[in-house]
């Protein structure tokens, strides 16, 4: 029994909800540093050069609050085609604890 594969929209779109989660900005925000426009995300079929976009800011560690991209996003980006740097790659977490809830 096979599963349908993941769309690539809906694999930025859950890697864009991390990101939101993570850094407490809604996806418009993601689209304009990403796009240079905040309606960008919610197109409903975006171009390869959007998605490569998207997943090369969604790749690149510097663009989350810890310097760690999650495995969600490094897996957009690996559908994409781009290459998440592996430094800023997450390992996991091991404590089960969000960064706001270790930090508190």
């Amino acid at each position: 029994m096979s599963s349908e594969p993941i769309s690539p929209l809906a694999r930025l779109l859950a890697a864009a909800d991390a990101w939101a989660l993570a850094t407490g900005k809604p996806r418009s925000t993601l689209s304009s540093r990403a796009t240079g426009s905040g309606k960008t995300i919610a197109l409903p079929n975006p171009t390869l050069a959007t998605l490569e976009k998207f997943a090369r800011f969604l790749s690149d560690g510097g663009n989350w609050p810890e310097g760690r991209v999650p495995q969600v996003a490094v897996d957009f980006a690996h559908v994409v085609g781009i290459s998440a740097d592996e430094a800023a790659v997450s390992a996991g977490n091991e404590s089960g604890l969000s960064a706001r809830e270790a930090a508190a």
